[in-house]
């Protein structure tokens, strides 16, 4: 079926185009279950590319417009509810039986965006290849610019807050970041947003560092490397052979 108001879809990146695939998938296999006796099947086949091509779009504007994955399958379906006017043109020419076809798959698909158990796995699809796509093109450039963020965060909680000045101290702040790194992580299917996501992430990162830092643990760490088991607020190389002068006279010192 073609008309002069039908848009071209765009060319998908392959992860996208296997959710396009995945999609299209779900829909003619509830169409096909539903048409047991099979008269349905050939008006699905007419349609198939129809169906493609509403589905690509929606993904192509999902993955342009960075929208949560939520909002995929409501997008999808505003592009599928605008071939309602293929099917009414379809009745007007007499083609009642594809209108009716085409009809039943919208409503499948209006049936995958209002039902929770239906839309949750999808979604998930979405964001699940969206995220693998991203992890595989990753640079070291963008791994330098998370180190660089993570600095400017570092220098501006040095200026704004005292030093850490012990374990528990420091373990309280990392918790307090990680908690609210852990409430956008638990936004995963309602309205995440990666953006905050990542911010979290700098300032955990951050915080970690600052608690190596203030409380000596790199220097620490490197004094104990050498010197086996030794107590733990060791603060520079004056102090371990102090302490190791120490133990080594009172082993020679008789009781």
């Amino acid at each position: 079926m073609t008309t002069s108001n039908v848009q071209t879809p765009p060319a998908l990146n392959p992860h996208h185009a296997a959710l396009r695939d995945e999609v299209v998938t779900e829909l003619l296999a509830r169409a096909v279950a539903r048409d047991l006796g099979g008269k349905e099947r050939p008006y699905l086949l007419v349609y198939v590319d129809e169906l493609r091509r509403g589905v690509t779009l929606a993904i192509h504007d999902w993955a342009a417009q960075r929208t949560p994955a939520s909002e995929t399958l409501p997008l999808l379906g505003d592009h599928l509810r605008r071939c309602r006017d293929h099917v009414a043109a379809m009745r007007e020419a007499g083609h009642t039986a594809m209108a009716h076809v085409w009809q039943r798959l919208l409503d499948d698909l209006l049936h995958l965006v209002s039902t929770g158990r239906s839309t949750t796995p999808l979604a998930r699809a979405v964001e699940d290849v969206e995220l693998g796509a991203a992890g595989g093109q990753a640079t070291t450039g963008q791994a330098n610019g998370f180190a660089a963020h993570v600095a400017a965060e570092l220098a501006s909680a040095a200026a704004l807050h005292p030093p850490l000045h012990s374990p528990h101290e420091a373990l309280a702040v990392i918790d307090e970041e990680l908690s609210e790194l852990r409430d956008e992580v638990y936004r995963r299917h309602a309205n995440r947003n990666y953006a905050r996501m990542l911010r979290e992430l700098i300032q955990v990162a951050a915080m970690c560092q600052r608690a190596a830092e203030d409380l000596g643990l790199l220097r620490v760490a490197d004094q104990l490397g050498r010197l086996g088991d030794t107590p733990s607020r060791l603060r520079d190389r004056g102090t371990v052979d102090q302490v190791t002068t120490a133990v080594a006279a009172a082993s020679r010192t008789p009781p």
